[in-house]
This record gives structure tokens, C-alpha cells and sequence, in this order.
């Protein structure tokens, strides 16, 4: 009888020990994906916001890219995946495109960094279980149709 108590405290202690380390692990994913989401995020708003030949937007482009390629590929869920995506693709359509497609372009920025901030948000939020009552529309809802709106772009810009 003794021995079996010792034995189970023994294996009590070894789960509790695993499990222990295993929240330890997830708490510091969790807490590198929150800090690229917010690195993300911000280089896509200074890139919605400045100007082409401003510096600021020079170097969010490059650090978008690096992160695009990089530290997010490690740390973030399908969604934010596709809406980085998404705004990769509307950002190569806007440093390749005529002169005249670029306010047009430029227009679509500032929404697509906005949907690729709610989906970091979401996607926090859920990671880290926590309750959260949106007081306002999300637009991160209509994957398909954002699809359809950067298609449209190329194909406009291809036409003239």
C-alpha cells in the first residue's frame, strides 16, 4: 500500500512537471506571435499611410517582407497567413504598377491593414482564450470578397 502511494505521488509529480513546462513553451509562443502580430501590423499601417518615397514606408516595406517571410511563418495561424497574403500581393501590385493605378492602389491599403490587424487581434484573442465582445463591425468576416477586390486590382491594372 505505501509503495503504491509513493509510486502515484511520483507520477502525480512528473505530469504536473510536464504539464508545467508545456504552459511555460505556449506561453512564450504565444507571447513571440503577439509581439510579430504587432510588428505586422505596424509596418502595414506606415505603409498604408505614407508616401512611396518616404523613408518610413521604404523601411516597413522591408520589414514586412522580412517578416512575411520570416518570424511569422513560424508563429501565426491560416488566418493571418492568407491576410498577409493578401496585403504581400496588394503591396507587389502597388510597387509595380503605372503611375496611374497607384492612388487607386493606395486607396486599398489602409483596409487591408486594418482587416490584417483585426485578424492578428482575433487570432490573440483566441490563442489566449480570452472573452472579448467586438463593439464594432469586424471585417475580417469576408475573406472571399477581399480575394475578389485585390483580383480586381490586378486585372485593372493590367487592362490600361
Amino acid at each position: 500500500m505505501g509503495a503504491t502511494l509513493v509510486f502515484s505521488g511520483f507520477v502525480f509529480a512528473i505530469i504536473k512537471y510536464s504539464q508545467e513546462k508545456k504552459r511555460e513553451f505556449q506561453k512564450r509562443f504565444f507571447e513571440e506571435q503577439l509581439k510579430y502580430y504587432q510588428e505586422a501590423v505596424n509596418n502595414a499601417a506606415i505603409i498604408s499611410l505614407y508616401d512611396k518615397q518616404d523613408n518610413e514606408y521604404k523601411e516597413a516595406v522591408l520589414n514586412f517582407k522580412r517578416l512575411f517571410r520570416g518570424h511569422m511563418c513560424i508563429v501565426e495561424d491560416k488566418e493571418v497567413y492568407d491576410r498577409m497574403e493578401q496585403f504581400d500581393k496588394l503591396l507587389n501590385l502597388y510597387e509595380t504598377a503605372g503611375t496611374d493605378h497607384l492612388d487607386k492602389i493606395k486607396n486599398q491599403f489602409q483596409y487591408f491593414a486594418l482587416v490584417l490587424a483585426q485578424t492578428c487581434r482575433n487570432s490573440s484573442i483566441s490563442t489566449w482564450q480570452i472573452k472579448y465582445k467586438l463593439g464594432f463591425t469586424d471585417t475580417t468576416l469576408d475573406m472571399q470578397g477581399d480575394k475578389a477586390r485585390i483580383d480586381f486590382l490586378i486585372e485593372s491594372t493590367k487592362r490600361s
